[in-house]
């Protein structure tokens, strides 16, 4: 009957489970299943992995973390809030504010030296600006020059066709094909 072959069924997967490897905690007893043998059929082939980029492989040689986006806000102790990073408001103008007084070492005017540090750090941008643009520059002109070396279409003008015109009559535009068929075959023979 169907209970009787149930209950079987039922006690031979059970003993097949004993015979498992089992992994016993504190709580309770863990049973490894084995990995499964029946492969489900993929409408598509599994992705394939990609590639590193330059970017990647220079991070994990170097063993920088993964890149996080820095945050507008930042907490400033001195107001003890959220102040944007930069801007008006930022946390460098308050700390600026919040300090009145500068000491003077060895004599130098503390205010003439962050402002020459100022003037120091705009160059270095302006400089650096200016080296992007020109290597910027020069990599446009290696492409132009590898465009141009590599299409002899811009050196020497193509020859042009002669179309027919939509008002032609029947026969000029079969004496037009067959003199393009008879080209066509003169190539071929001579090849």
């Amino acid at each position: 009957s169907i209970e009787t072959l149930t209950q079987t069924n039922a006690l031979k997967l059970l003993s097949k489970v004993r015979g498992l490897e089992k992994e016993e905690t504190a709580e309770a007893v863990f049973i490894k299943v084995p990995p499964p043998i029946l492969e489900l059929p993929r409408e598509k082939p599994p992705p394939e992995e990609q590639p590193l980029s330059k970017w990647e492989k220079f991070r994990l040689k170097k063993g920088l973390g993964r890149r996080r986006k820095r945050s507008r806000m930042v907490y400033e102790p001195t107001v003890d809030d959220w102040v944007p990073r930069w801007g008006p408001y930022s946390a460098k103008k308050i700390q600026e504010k919040q300090e009145p007084v500068l000491e003077s070492k060895n004599g130098e005017d503390p205010f003439e030296k962050k402002s020459i540090e100022k003037q120091q750090n705009k160059l270095q941008q302006q400089k650096a600006k200016l080296q992007n643009e020109l290597d910027q520059k020069k990599a446009v002109d290696k492409k132009l020059k590898i465009a141009k070396s590599s299409t002899a279409a811009l050196e020497t003008p193509q020859k042009k066709r002669k179309i027919p015109r939509n008002d032609s009559t029947p026969a000029e535009e079969k004496q037009h094909n067959l003199a393009i068929l008879s080209q066509i075959s003169k190539k071929s023979k001579n090849k």
